[in-house]
């Protein structure tokens, strides 16, 4: 096994780690295996990086450069994890942790106070930067989400972009289960020519088609240094949360007339909002997004919010329409406490569909129930408006939640109103 050691570039913001524990407890985590099954493969490579008290973020990797140290490594590895709190990793959720903890199993591999390794991983929060993602990939709108694929958003200038999986082979060449065939007789030539053959040329000729090993190991170094680099670089994904769950405040609300693509003038409301201790430059480009006529903008941690304003007459549907007698006359409902003393000739009895009130006012769209009473064009809609109301308009703190809320129905997130303001 041999240990390498380097120091990362941070590139932008660590002060998220505080937000999972004392930055100085959390480790960033790759692994490099021989295949996809724990079973059958192996951990060859491991790198780990962790904050300094200095702020620097030191890169150490562990490197079977045998193919049989792998027990070694793991150990090694676990050695420098002691203490920590915090595994930060990129779907590792998904495949490193649980590769880790069956080979650390696997091989018996124990702490060096003689505890169970997997426990130690176990007693760690997890932290992984794909789950930051997922719920807002309808935003991002990014066509992969491979690690790579998020650096470059976010500006990385990284150049590497081979998988794990593409340098498998690579690994298995430099520790010499793989070689081509042509690689094989270069091989053969290369050690037995001179002790047989007494043939030096031919075995300098057949060495120069084999790879020196000292590439292919910084191939795979490199690699591997560049997800751990990656992550580092990614850490501003823990405040993803933050920006598109937490408490939105609005600083400004307006009425915003346009004309529509069939000619006709419409109004929109306009909510520009920020999230609540977010780095300000924590999304670098513009996000678009969009659902049911509702827009979202983002960039740092500005949003733009438009919603359609509708004027026009809705309609109020009574629940317990039972109660009600409907006049097609008038078009309305009314309850038969009062409506019992009018002419039987002119009313019927309400049905669910025929049973409501009209209104002309401005209203806002609901789709799950925000603000009542709610109205409706039709019975059979499935979304809803309110009324928008003059005290409405007034109000930061109406405005600060009806934010969070489309910001929620825009995303397809849930909505939690004890979290708006």
């Amino acid at each position: 096994m041999h240990i390498y050691t380097s120091t990362v570039r941070t590139g932008r913001h660590l002060e998220a780690l505080s937000g999972v524990c004392d930055p100085l407890a959390v480790r960033y985590l790759d692994i490099e295996t021989t295949g996809l099954s724990a079973e059958k493969n192996r951990i060859y490579l491991v790198g780990s990086a962790k904050v300094l008290p200095d702020g620097s973020v030191r890169l150490t990797q562990w490197f079977d450069d045998t193919g049989r140290d792998e027990r070694q490594v793991l150990e090694s590895f676990l050695a420098d994890a002691a203490g920590a709190k915090a595994l930060i990793h990129y779907n590792g959720n998904r495949f490193d942790i649980p590769f880790l903890v069956r080979r650390i199993q696997a091989l018996g591999v124990k702490t060096g106070d003689g505890a169970d390794g997997a426990a130690l991983l176990a007693g760690m929060k997890s932290e992984d930067l794909y789950r930051k993602i997922k719920p807002y990939k309808k935003i991002f709108g990014l066509s992969s989400y491979r690690q790579q694929d998020l650096e470059a958003f976010f500006g990385s200038d990284r150049t590497d972009d081979t998988s794990g999986g593409d340098l498998v082979s690579v690994y298995l060449r430099y520790i010499g289960k793989a070689l081509t065939l042509e690689e094989k007789t270069a091989s053969f030539y290369t050690r037995d020519s001179v002790l047989h053959l007494g043939d030096p040329a031919l075995a300098r000729e057949s060495a120069s088609i084999l790879p020196p090993k000292e590439s292919l190991r910084d191939t795979l170094l490199a690699h591997n240094r560049a997800d751990v680099e990656g992550l580092v670089f990614l850490t501003p994904l823990l405040d993803l949360p933050e920006l598109f769950a937490a408490p939105l405040a609005v600083y400004k609300a307006q009425a915003n007339r346009y004309k529509a693509f069939d000619g006709t003038s419409r109004e929109e409301l306009l909510l520009f909002a920020r999230a609540k201790d977010v780095p300000e430059d924590l999304i670098p480009r513009q996000l678009v997004a969009s659902r049911d006529s509702c827009f979202v903008t983002v960039k740092g941690s500005a949003l733009t919010i438009k919603v359609p304003l509708v004027q026009e007459e809705l309609k109020y549907f009574y629940a317990n329409w039972r109660d009600y007698y409907y006049f097609p006359e008038e078009d309305e409902a009314l309850h038969k406490s009062i409506a019992g003393f009018t002419d039987g000739t002119h009313r019927v009895q309400a049905t669910a569909k025929t049973c409501y009130t009209r209104k002309t006012s401005t209203f806002l769209p609901e789709w799950d129930r925000f603000q009542g009473p709610f109205f409706r064009r039709n019975y059979e809609d499935n979304f809803a408006f309110f009324e928008f109301t003059d005290a409405m308009k007034k109000d930061r703190s109406f405005f600060c939640r009806y934010a969070s809320y489309l910001l929620s129905h825009i995303l397809e997130q849930p909505f939690q109103p004890e979290a708006a303001e």
